[in-house]
């Protein structure tokens, strides 16, 4: 009786998901139409006054940032107009220890680069520096003005930095500059444990920056300092909520629309994009229609199969 019911409501359930699937399809591409259709697109400063707040509005224009030069402080690379840049650390090290079926740790001899200390390096030298985020004070497109947690919050380190040794003023050599150590105590420590890396910078093909031990290969303890930045002077486009001078989220009841990134992105690709995301959402739901359904027509083909055998 159990697997009847559950029969049932599988195959009964199946093309319902299905055919809700394909009407909210349906509902979702109608709805960014009509959204696209709304947009309003600023050019100049004239534009953005005859628009209201709460409108919907799109700039594809060439950015500025308000401070021309921000600085790693501690390699000393300088970048121009930039939005922001990451850098990152990753030290050559033993690989972390592992359980051996007994339950004991037994060490990892593999080497590797890791942006954070692993167990089973625990003799090698601290990090005199690590991985960190830096930010422009702010930027404009346009006639919009934007925040440095605006810049925080939406842009992506996605355009590798490849530098040589020219780009260094820097290096550090015993007492490091950086914030990310505040106590005394602990800058001695870092100072006492790290010994000098004066004349062992190097780069490699790829563009990244190494500070070894040894000239001829890498040692467990060398460091590895790769860049990557959220984009240079150029275009950048925003789709959102007109907000005074700045561009929020645009929200209602169907849910969230906004849109940031660096190079020129037309209107249509955005809200394609938007569109293609809700045909992948109805493609997986159809699938999982699918499946429910034919869980039903095969708990039923057992139901006959088994009611056959019974009768034989």
């Amino acid at each position: 009786m159990v697997d009847y019911f559950f029969g049932t409501a599988s195959i009964i359930c199946g093309p319902l998901i299905y055919a809700l699937s394909k009407k909210r399809y349906e509902y979702n591409t109608k709805y960014y139409n009509e959204l696209q259709s709304k947009v309003e697109v600023v050019t100049t400063t004239t534009d953005l006054n005859k628009i209201n707040d709460g409108e919907l509005v799109y700039i594809n224009s060439e950015f500025k940032v308000n401070t021309s030069t921000i600085k790693d402080p501690i390699l000393g690379v300088n970048f121009e107009n930039c939005p922001g840049f990451s850098r990152t650390v990753e030290m050559y090290q033993f690989g972390a220890t592992v359980r051996e079926a007994s339950g004991k740790e037994a060490p990892n001899n593999s080497i590797m680069w890791s942006t954070s200390r692993l167990s089973n390096s625990k003799n090698l030298v601290s990090f005199p520096f690590t991985t960190k985020d830096y930010y422009n004070t702010g930027l404009s497109i346009g006639p919009f003005r934007f925040s440095s947690d605006f810049i925080k919050q939406y842009s992506k380190f996605n355009e590798k930095v490849h530098l040589t040794s020219k780009d260094i003023t820097h290096v550090p050599l015993t007492s490091f500059d950086d914030d990310t150590i505040e106590k005394n105590a602990e800058r001695k420590r870092h100072e006492k444990d790290n010994p000098s890396w004066e004349n062992r910078l190097k780069t490699t093909r790829m563009g990244s920056l190494c500070i070894v031990m040894n000239e001829m290969n890498y040692q467990p303890g060398d460091l590895k300092i790769t860049y990557q930045s959220a984009g240079k002077s150029g275009t950048a486009t925003v789709l959102g909520r007109k907000n005074g001078t700045t561009v929020d989220p645009y929200n209602d009841k169907e849910g969230s629309i906004f849109y940031f990134n660096f190079g020129s992105h037309s209107l249509n690709e955005i809200f394609d994009d938007y569109k293609h995301s809700a045909y992948n959402s109805y493609v997986i739901t159809n699938v999982i229609g699918s499946f429910v359904f034919l869980v039903g027509t095969g708990i039923f083909a057992y139901i006959i199969h088994d009611r056959n055998k019974k009768k034989k």
